[in-house]
């Protein structure tokens, strides 16, 4: 696998470099959340002659909305992990069938960590129910849901962009 983001690269504001771009056009499957993450990529996966995954459209995806918006988050909920691991799970198994058994292997290790951090996660987090939280960027919605925490207060929206000065008035 190859990651064609740069380390420390913003998804919501995506520009590829030619050699990522070449990268993507030369994957043989690519996986990609889709338009609610990453809008500069739609053209580009668009274009690609390869098979691609695009996560927020997968049968079984959890979406949820904020003030009409697609939470681009989605993998932060692990119920829509699972659902993004067994399509790349059968994807990889028709690309690859001399490979079969050890996608299938390694999804059941990757599964049953992720069972094994529900529980822990869950177990952590129940305490924490009824407090308020702060976080800089307004990314854990789905973690929030799935572990009945509070709506984080965000610095900045899903997007990354930091909010106006008439939203961030606060009432004396």
């Amino acid at each position: 696998p190859q990651v064609i983001m740069a380390a420390g690269q913003d998804p919501h504001h995506l520009s590829l470099r030619p050699s990522e771009r070449l990268a993507l056009e030369q994957a043989d499957l690519v996986l990609w959340v889709g338009p609610a993450l990453e809008q500069p990529l739609v053209k580009v996966v668009d274009t690609v002659k390869t098979p691609v995954i695009t996560a927020q459209a997968l049968t079984g995806i959890t979406l949820l909305q904020q003030n009409g918006v697609t939470d681009p988050h989605l993998w932060l909920n692990t119920a829509n992990a699972r659902v993004i691991a067994a399509a790349l799970l059968v994807r990889l198994q028709q690309l690859d069938a001399g490979h079969a058994a050890q996608y299938r292997s390694n999804a059941e290790l990757f599964l049953s960590g992720l069972a094994a951090l529900d529980d822990e996660i869950a177990a952590q987090s129940q305490p924490l129910q009824q407090h308020p939280w702060a976080v800089s960027h307004q990314a854990f919605g789905y973690l929030s849901k799935q572990l009945h925490l509070q709506d984080p207060l965000a610095l900045t929206d899903s997007s990354n962009a930091a909010p106006d000065r008439k939203s961030t008035r606060l009432n004396s």
